[in-house]
């Protein structure tokens, strides 16, 4: 029988490919269909390698989980280590306090705000910046 994960160094793969299954299973647990899944992640190969990495997730639940929390624990810890370089984290933080007075000095939905930012966008910095201040 063929087998449709592999495990290489920590991490599980599809076969063959450089697609990790994680990838494979979190689209499928948001209900994407196979196919769906293909055409997103396209270096699975083909249609059989998903499904045959959906069939693997199925029988091995249990495994699969504790693989998937174990890695979504170690991103978590890596992204709370990284911190950018002092010079980027100050160009940032200058860029922010010029979107900051631009943002005070028009209304919210104003003309001179909106090609800036999205709606959305322009709400989640302006309640940044208010705290910021």
């Amino acid at each position: 029988m063929k087998e449709y994960v592999e495990k290489r160094g920590s991490g599980l793969f599809v076969t063959g490919t450089r697609v990790a299954i994680e990838a494979i299973v979190c689209e499928y647990k948001k209900g994407a269909s196979p196919e769906s899944i293909l055409l997103a992640y396209p270096g699975a190969g083909s249609l059989e390698n998903v499904y045959g990495a959906i069939a693997w997730y199925l029988a091995n639940q249990s495994e699969a989980e504790s693989y998937l929390e174990a890695t979504s624990k170690l991103w978590e810890k890596m992204r709370s280590q990284q911190r950018l370089p002092q010079a980027l984290q100050e160009r940032l933080e200058r860029a922010r306090a010029a979107f900051c007075d631009r943002v005070k000095r028009f209304r919210p939905g104003g003309a001179g705000c909106q090609p800036l930012l999205s709606k959305l966008a322009f709400s989640a910095m302006r309640r940044y910046c208010s705290q910021r201040t």
